[in-house]
């Protein structure tokens, strides 16, 4: 489990069955034992599907209206 406190900037596209999210809220959330303080860091879905955060490096569980996706590295 990563202990950064180093930020990235992480870009992307929501998908919903295919079709680009028109909205919605997408979360990092880069806490873990390593780094129990780390905030959420959260972003608005633009209606072309795409949205832009700063996050810290490391492993982050990634949310879409509050339903967990994945956890990823970065």
């Amino acid at each position: 489990m990563s202990g950064s406190t180093t930020e990235a900037t992480v870009s992307g596209r929501v998908l919903v069955r295919g079709t680009p999210a028109k909205g919605g809220v997408v979360r990092f959330d880069p806490s873990n034992v390593n780094r129990k303080t780390a905030q959420i860091r959260s972003t608005d879905v633009k209606p072309d599907g795409t949205y832009e955060v700063t996050t810290l490096v490391g492993e982050n569980k990634v949310s879409f209206g509050g339903r967990p996706l994945a956890a990823f590295s970065y």
